[in-house]
């Protein structure tokens, strides 16, 4: 390494928040830090004669930095040649050292890993130069990886099997159901579009949030960067464009740390719509920032432009707004509308009934009959005939939000509008998250790990400002976590009627003990409907490479050895891995989690899961009947003989 770039690494380590536990230099930081501008960073190169010289230029007297020949410094390969790195490029890990390609990239995986498992995290707390590693897929395996995957393990819940403790057989997929399927959303997104593009009417969302917290117990990992943050959420907003209807809408829960950006990609990628902002208090007591004690969180309604497509939301009884049914004002006599002219029967303060439409030539009063029911017309306390709000035949649908109101000896009628606009902010305790989230997730699925679920009144409402009006509605959530938007699809079912369906797609561990438990003790609730959409189909994408890496992320470091023998003969080993390149003599000098890290980077991205096309191949073990219910999920015809 040259004396400049010793000289280089030295300044820099004097920057405590650029290394990592074992004190070594994080390029990314150093790369984002420069990026920005930094006044630390600036003052640690300006301080030192070699590198001011280097790096700076004197112009009239003022020090410009020369952030182009900065970062074509820290992006070298002599730059930070770790083990890792440095074992890559001998066997053909990376390409020369250069850095990722622009274009078509896409995001696959989380950084480090896909999940938490129950208990903590996984095995990245063994340390390493990167926890979090971005996995980036090359624009020549995109077009596999967009293929539809094969799907197994397909069972049945409906409350019949809820009840006998077990799934029932699979034997047809009549596109009725409700889905949950495990497994990469990504993939699951572009498999899905084979049979439900321009469907869905509503997608709900709640990625993760991306905090930059190292502490954040939120049962994602969420240390993204923010450029891989935003690509990851590109690839998957994308694919997902592809799945609405033409008059469908996106709904994202998201954060103040990246709500901006969020909601310049979406108008980025959704020309043609509108993005409205809505603040929901989910936490009341507060999470204390280093300003402000943050209450707050935010949903993006994407929705087609110029559309009125937001239904009204419900109120409670102590918000209905009641106004008098007698018309006022202009054209409001009774000439004006004669079907409007009739009697309401009260007895006992309570409507009873309407009476017939009366005659033109009769002039009637507000009077008792033998069985002691009031006959109230609308006639004004002038004795002007006026008229209804609403005909003879409109009055017999809203008998639940009109109320006789007791005047003197007689009776006003009122009615009341049981409904208003949805507001941009809402701040009702029923929107709280420990109460109607944590809690009422404890009580249904008392051993889950799922930590920060979504108020299940906040999704309902989200869900009900679009689908309220669709009995038929299809519902994507492609983040699932503990399962929350098919608990408020089917409580809106049951609250209003309809056959609303869901999809939902997790690819976290804990689908089968959170997420699935939870959907199967709503779906078997007692209840009067009893089609496909009280039904569950679970299944899971059919895994290759994906089954080695989490066997890998289980493994103890003895085991490696070994793991790294059968990668080197595995299909699922990337072709561009130098022959021979895993047991090199070199193999035997890298750490535990240099070693790891190595392994699962040399599994090729596009062979982590199976291909449609390829699950005939015996190599990859799916039954006959998985590969013929995927066949019938995408709408395939049999195999031949």
């Amino acid at each position: 390494m040259t004396s400049l770039l010793t000289e280089l690494k030295v300044a820099l380590a004097g920057l405590p928040d650029l290394l990592n536990e074992s004190g070594e230099l994080i390029r990314s930081r150093v790369e984002d830090r420069a990026l920005n501008m930094q006044p630390d960073l600036l003052a640690v190169l300006a301080g030192n004669d070699s590198l001011r010289e280097a790096f700076f230029e004197d112009v009239g007297g003022t020090l410009v930095f020369d952030k182009v020949r900065f970062m074509q410094t820290v992006t070298m390969r002599d730059f930070l040649p770790d083990s890792f790195t440095a074992f890559g490029n001998k066997i053909g890990l990376s390409v020369a050292g250069e850095a990722l390609r622009k274009g078509r990239e896409v995001v696959l995986d989380w950084p480090y890993k896909d999940c938490v498992l129950a208990g903590g995290m996984t095995r990245e707390d063994r340390g390493g130069s990167e926890r979090f590693v971005n996995r980036i897929v090359a624009p020549d395996e995109v077009i596999r990886l967009e293929e539809p995957k094969a799907i197994r393990g397909w069972e049945r819940w409906d409350a019949d099997a809820v009840a006998a403790g077990k799934p029932a057989e699979v034997n047809e997929i009549t596109g009725n159901e409700n889905l949950l399927i495990k497994g990469n959303n990504l993939l699951a997104l572009h498999s899905l579009q084979n049979r439900f593009a321009g469907a869905v009417d509503c997608i709900y969302i709640d990625p993760p949030y991306n905090t930059g917290s190292a502490e954040d117990p939120f049962s994602y990992n969420n240390r993204f960067k923010r450029s891989t943050w935003l690509t990851f959420m590109k690839n998957r907003l994308e694919a997902s464009k592809k799945l609405l209807k033409h008059d469908g809408a996106l709904i994202i829960a998201i954060d103040e740390n990246e709500l901006f950006y969020l909601g310049a990609l979406v108008e980025e990628i959704f020309t043609g719509y509108d993005v409205h902002c809505i603040t929901v208090v989910h936490n009341p007591r507060g999470v204390q920032g280093t300003n402000f004690s943050y209450t707050n969180e935010f949903a993006l309604f994407v929705l087609p432009s110029g559309e009125k497509m937001i239904n009204r939301q419900p109120c409670s009884e102590e918000e209905v707004d009641w106004s008098p049914l007698r018309n006022w004002g202009g054209e409001s006599e009774r000439h004006h509308a004669k079907n409007c002219f009739y009697p309401i029967l009260v007895k006992d303060g309570k409507i009873v009934g309407v009476g017939e439409r009366t005659p033109d030539d009769e002039h009637p009063r507000n009077f008792v009959d033998e069985a002691g029911v009031h006959h109230i017309y609308p006639i004004d306390r002038n004795d002007v005939e006026r008229k209804w709000r609403y005909s003879i035949e409109g009055i017999k649908d809203i008998m639940d939000v009109i109320r006789p109101v007791k005047s003197g000896d007689t009776y006003d009628i009122q009615i009341g509008k049981n409904d208003r606009p949805v507001k941009t902010v809402w701040t009702d305790t029923k929107y709280d998250s420990n109460a109607y989230g944590k809690q009422l997730l404890a009580e249904m699925v008392p051993d889950t790990t799922f930590s920060f679920p979504k108020s299940l009144w906040t999704v309902y409402d989200c869900l009900h400002a679009i689908t309220a009006n669709r009995p038929s509605a299809l519902i994507l959530d492609f983040f699932a976590g503990s399962g929350t938007t098919g608990h408020a699809t089917v409580e809106m079912n049951r609250r209003l009627g309809g056959n609303r369906r869901f999809i939902l797609v997790e690819q976290m561990d804990y689908v089968r003990g959170t997420t699935l438990e939870r959907v199967k003790k709503v779906l078997s609730e007692p209840e009067d409907q009893e089609d496909d959409s009280r039904a569950l189909l679970y299944a899971e994408i059919a895994s290759e490479g994906q089954d080695f890496v989490a066997r890998l992320d289980a493994a103890e470091d003895e085991a490696l050895d070994g793991l790294r023998d059968e990668l080197t003969g595995a299909p699922f080993l990337r072709h561009d891995i130098e022959p021979g390149g895993l047991t090199s003599p070199d193999w035997s000098e890298l750490s535990p989690t240099v070693k790891r890290r190595t392994l699962r980077e040399a599994v090729a991205a596009d062979h982590l899961y199976v291909n449609v096309g390829d699950m005939d191949d015996e190599m990859h073990g799916l039954s006959e009947r998985d590969r013929k219910l995927t066949r019938t999920f995408y709408n395939m015809p049999e195999a031949a003989e």
